[in-house]
């Protein structure tokens, strides 16, 4: 990222290599991803977002599932002493190689949005709309996922900070008649030993409820982890 005056650009580019064992073996693939992003000032507090981003999906085994996505978003970012943060909306698109899925396309939405309630209290709104796929035998099921969550962080005590958080969203499916709705809530505390070691204790909770006449299994499934944190 390199500022110009009043204006910010950026780049990242990621790449993830996925391999199977046995049979899975259709679903190796290799996902890469460009993106970039600029952002005018208007103010000191306020600007104008254009982001732009570029992923393909080459499988190794089972070329008809290969895909190349586009996205384009434009919004506004805000940074003062109560809020800091960006919303976004845009279109996305993704082709696939094989023709019985086609072009998959509709509306982006991208949004995270940090606000200092208090002094030891800040709580974080994200959004965000996108296309995703999931690889079955044969072909892609490409489906939107709608999501919105809200998480809170508390400094209770000079070592000890709380959150909790919650959020909701679904799974849209594109070509199959299919619905996931999904929740799930965490909470945690981080106790700071020192000022690079802090012992962290977290619980998850996720709920998955599938409908349609191509529904999957539901499923709950609660997660309890203790880690150190360490900060260099």
């Amino acid at each position: 990222e390199h500022r110009f005056s009043r204006v910010r650009v950026g780049a990242d580019l990621s790449s993830s290599d996925y391999n199977y064992d046995g049979a899975q073996n259709f679903r190796d693939n290799t996902d890469t991803t460009l993106r970039g992003h600029l952002v005018a000032d208007i103010t000191p507090r306020v600007g104008v977002l254009f982001e732009a981003s570029v992923n393909n999906r080459d499988y190794d085994n089972t070329p008809s599932l290969n895909s190349d996505a586009q996205s384009y978003l434009v919004g506004a970012t805000v940074n003062t002493d109560l809020l800091h943060g960006q919303v976004a909306v845009g279109q996305f698109k993704r082709d696939y190689d094989n023709p019985a899925v086609g072009t998959f396309e509709g509306l982006a939405v991208e949004g995270n949005l940090e606000w200092y309630a208090t002094e030891l209290t800040t709580v974080t709104f994200d959004a965000r709309r996108d296309a995703d796929d999931q690889i079955g035998l044969t072909s892609g099921l490409p489906f939107v996922t709608s999501q919105f969550g809200v998480h809170v962080d508390h400094e209770l005590l000079r070592n000890l900070i709380l959150s909790a958080g919650a959020m909701t969203g679904k799974r849209d499916y594109d070509s199959i008649d299919r619905t996931d709705d999904f929740t799930a809530f965490d909470a945690g505390a981080d106790y700071v030993l020192n000022r690079r070691v802090a012992v962290r204790f977290r619980y998850e909770h996720q709920e998955v409820d599938s409908s349609g006449s191509a529904a999957y299994r539901d499923f709950d499934a609660n997660t309890f982890t203790v880690g150190l944190g360490l900060r260099l």
